[in-house]
């Protein structure tokens, strides 16, 4: 989600003061711009690295494939090459669209030397039928108006002509007009395509107590319950980072039957990139609760895993892990 600056036609309102916006009653309006596609840097592949991409449908015959060294943006770039006929490549119908409406598109293409991509829409009034002739990455825009009953826009990336073979990667569909230039840079630097209701996020809780934990070393949290897992990134208890970028954690273990004679206590967070723990001595007089939290932000690459640990140095066996503990992750940047 990003957010565009509509300003008043003749005032410069970005680089006026508070005060002289208000002296001059200028209202600024800001327009939430969310991508209404999904999966739009097919990121997710979940029938596998030659099929077509989650959320998209084929259009013709085309050979899918995903180039991970000449990428656009994300980690992923889409290859379409066509079997002998003319636009065959993916489509995604557009639903729930407003009437007589302008959208925007902007996308990311490059074709190898002498091929052709095109970008098509049907269903609109005004439809879109762009071509890109570059062998190297560029970022092309387009718009498309609704009709009067707001029919469904079908959004076709096609490899244009026979065997042509065409690469796309960070398409994004936005309400309104051509956004001011810094919207343009932020597409292009930072959106992967990830629709609003789809940033991969997931909560999970002990099915039942995880008890008697063993001292002296790392054990891993069991979670067996899914409360939420949007993009289906966690499994076996950990989580697999769909794309490269920032995530938040938060973990909250509660402990039954700590031992007082424990030393100490331990949670991890431990990833692929690094290990991060906070440690406790609770100092008990006698064996009690206790909840031992952690809340960090990570940078993770593509494929990186994450999960949790607890650690007892000595003491008894007869820590329980309880199921009011939880264990919750989000990309954030």
């Amino acid at each position: 989600m990003v957010w565009q600056v509509d300003k008043p036609a003749g005032t410069d309102a970005l680089k006026n003061s508070d005060d002289d916006l208000r002296a001059n009653n200028v209202e600024i309006e800001l327009r939430r711009l969310d991508n209404l596609l999904d999966n739009s840097s097919f990121e997710y592949r979940s029938a596998g690295t030659s099929a077509v991409p989650d959320g998209w449908s084929l259009e013709g015959t085309p050979t899918v494939a995903y180039d991970t060294v000449d990428v656009g943006y994300g980690n992923y770039a889409l290859k379409l090459t066509g079997s002998g006929a003319s636009n065959e490549g993916i489509n995604q119908t557009l639903t729930n669209l407003k009437v007589s409406t302008k959208y925007q598109v902007f996308w990311r293409t490059k074709v190898t030397a002498g091929d052709t991509s095109s970008l098509i829409t049907t269903g609109a009034t005004t439809n879109i039928d762009t071509d890109s002739t570059s062998a190297s990455w560029e970022t092309k825009i387009g718009e498309f108006v609704t009709d009067s009953s707001a029919t469904d826009v079908v959004l076709k990336l096609v490899a244009a002509i026979s065997t042509d073979v065409a690469y796309f990667c960070g398409i994004t569909v936005v309400e309104g007009d051509i956004p001011p230039s810094n919207f343009i840079r932020r597409i292009d630097e930072r959106n992967y395509g990830i629709k609003i209701g789809s940033v991969p996020y997931f909560l999970v809780r002990p099915t039942s107590d995880q008890t008697n934990i063993a001292t002296g070393s790392a054990i891993t949290v069991v979670w067996g319950t899914e409360t939420a897992d949007i993009g289906g990134n966690f499994a076996s208890n950990a989580f697999t980072a769909p794309v490269t970028g920032k995530y938040h954690f938060d973990i909250s273990l509660e402990l039954g039957e700590l031992d007082s004679a424990a030393s100490t206590y331990g949670v991890a967070l431990i990833t692929t990139g690094g290990t991060f723990q906070k440690v406790m001595n609770p100092k008990l007089s006698a064996d009690a609760r206790w909840n031992i939290a952690l809340s960090i932000t990570v940078p993770m690459t593509a494929t990186n895993t994450a999960h949790v640990t607890i650690t007892q140095i000595s003491g008894t066996q007869q820590t329980d892990v309880d199921t009011d503990s939880y264990f919750s992750g989000i990309l954030v940047g």
